[in-house]
């Protein structure tokens, strides 16, 4: 039976003694968000979720590869949260395995990287060449010796003959030609060097590209962005502070230029409205219309 303290919380709705993280399931079984603050047994089965307290009328549920994320208006006792949990657990636990299943198959089909091995750059395909054409050879020879002779005529910085191309080109051509010594992108003991070389180059190709679309898109919001930086983490798209520090997660590259925008346009929304709630989206929707769509469709995106 529940201690008159906890009953005490879950009548005032708080989860304030919720562990800042979930407990580790033995043998492996359950799911466990990387950022959960409670578990429920459902149906037998452990479920450690991300609970989010917020101003909405009623409790959602979000399953994404992390797992469970719940958001529940602060009014909702944490008794009738768990009631609905426990009323929908047939269909929350069916979408965390096919989630965790579609992961997992994801991760076992993926083989070394090599010539002819395709990924994806804004949402196109694109395939890895290990040299270029002989005729490509001599077009880039003559090019280089031009960029030279200039170079040298306006005491400039000569044009590396090995370098990689820019994102621009190698969507343009379809494929990304490595240059020689590509292997110095990647460290010396990388378990898959080439993958690791090139999602090197893609994160170096991102810094720009994000700037850009800041830039693009502060005006229409009327706010100012003050500093950018990269990460890669698995379970966050961006994040913003009030200071003007905008977050974006590199892997962006690989998706495609709107769901690209919506995430800029999403922590850009963030200087004006620091919470997710109707005026937020409201935000988000006078510069992007189609604000729901392209969420659910980021929300299905893979990276890799």
């Amino acid at each position: 039976m529940p201690s008159w303290w906890q009953m005490t919380l879950d009548w005032l709705g708080r989860d304030v003694l919720a562990p800042t993280i979930a407990p580790a399931f033995k043998n492996g079984l359950g799911f466990q968000h990387p950022q959960a603050n409670r578990t429920l047994d459902l149906s037998g089965v452990p479920v450690a979720y991300r609970l989010v307290r917020c101003q909405r009328r009623s409790i959602g549920f979000v399953i994404r590869a992390e797992g469970l994320e719940v958001r529940a208006p602060k009014w909702v006792t944490l008794s009738q949260m768990e009631g609905a949990l426990r009323e929908r657990s047939p269909w929350i636990l069916k979408k965390l395995q096919e989630t965790q299943q579609r992961q997992t198959a994801s991760l076992n089909q993926a083989p070394s990287w090599g010539p002819g091995t395709v990924f994806q750059l804004h949402g196109e395909s694109i395939v890895l060449r290990s040299e270029a054409s002989e005729a490509r050879e001599v077009i880039g020879a003559i090019e280089a010796i031009e960029a030279i002779e200039a170079s040298q005529t306006f005491k400039t910085k000569p044009v590396s003959l090995g370098s990689w191309p820019t994102w621009q080109e190698a969507l343009a051509a379809r494929e990304l030609v490595l240059p020689k010594h590509w292997e110095c992108k990647a460290k010396k003991k990388a378990e898959d060097p080439l993958r690791e070389a090139v999602l090197n180059w893609v994160r170096d190709q991102s810094q720009d590209y994000f700037v850009s679309r800041l830039n693009h898109f502060a005006p229409q919001l009327a706010v100012r962005w003050t500093a950018l930086s990269l990460s890669q983490a698995r379970t966050r798209w961006g994040t913003a502070r009030q200071d003007g520090a905008i977050r974006l997660n590199w892997r962006l590259m690989h998706l495609s230029p709107d769901l690209i925008d919506y995430v800029v346009v999403h922590e850009l929304s963030h200087l004006r409205v620091m919470n997710h709630s109707p005026q937020f989206w409201a935000t988000v929707a006078s510069v992007l219309p189609d604000v729901h769509q392209l969420r659910r469709r980021l929300r299905d995106s893979t990276v890799p």
